[in-house]
């Protein structure tokens, strides 16, 4: 029997050796940096509190790049529809504002790297980068949000397209 105990108690010790030794109290599972992204050019605001990029009536694209992540996809693009209702766009279909679900169509090509509504399309590139490509405006001023994200980290874009004056 003292045979046994003194068994007991190293397999007890090894253990909670193992265990103090073998985690790192610091770091809890799924503490990932936040995504950082390099300086642009682009004309910004601040809309809500926000970081806004201001998109010119006319579209375009524009392009970021990641700087310490290059494999992220892309979880939703989020706007508000013409009855100020948000819509959301993901990879599998679209949440209207009236809380209907539709399909993506076989036709547009909807994935966790490129995502499309009537009002942009954003693209995950190669090597970390972003490229969301505006179409004209041909309303009011309107705003929307591109969301990221990499593992346990996410990151939003937030977008203002200038209206018709």
């Amino acid at each position: 029997m003292n045979h046994m105990k003194r068994m007991l108690f190293f397999l007890l010790l090894a253990m909670t050796m193992t265990w103090l030794t073998g985690c790192d109290s610091c770091a809890e599972d799924g503490d990932w940096d936040p995504m950082k992204w390099a300086d642009t050019n682009y004309q910004t605001s601040k809309h809500n509190g926000q970081h806004t990029y201001v998109v010119p009536q006319q579209g375009g694209t524009l392009t970021f790049r990641c700087k310490n992540y290059q494999g992220f996809w892309l979880t939703h693009i989020r706007y508000l529809d013409e009855n100020s209702k948000i819509v959301e766009v993901t990879h599998g279909g679209t949440l209207w504002g009236d809380n209907t679900w539709e399909e993506s169509p076989d036709s547009v090509k909807m994935d966790m790297y490129t995502l499309q509504c009537d009002l942009c399309t954003a693209k995950v590139q190669e090597e970390g980068i972003l490229d969301v490509t505006f179409q004209p405006n041909l309303s009011d001023a309107r705003y929307l949000t591109v969301g990221l994200q990499a593992g346990d980290t996410f990151y939003t874009f937030y977008f203002e397209q200038e209206g018709k004056e």
